[in-house]
């Protein structure tokens, strides 16, 4: 019975643990190849004078990257704050 109810807790404390996610944005960039970058909200190396798109919060920077590329073509990545 000890061992149920040990086993039982630690399934429903696993079950609780909170999974981590990042709030990401997408900056035009007045560069080429890429003319849009994914970035965490958090990232320093933010620099275009126009408000980035927020893409939502994400488990990971793949899943924002699929979102800015399904809104604009020429999407990379920031190297500062998404490694790869």
């Amino acid at each position: 019975m000890e061992l149920l109810v040990s086993l039982t807790v630690n399934i429903r404390t696993k079950n609780l643990e909170k999974k981590t996610m990042a709030e990401y944005i997408m900056e035009a960039l007045k560069t080429e190849p890429a003319t849009f970058q994914v970035h965490e909200l958090s990232c320093q190396k933010v620099t275009s004078d126009e408000t980035p798109r927020y893409l939502g919060s994400y488990g990971n920077p793949e899943a924002a990257l699929t979102k800015a590329i399904g809104l604009h073509n020429g999407v990379s990545s920031c190297p500062d704050c998404i490694k790869s």
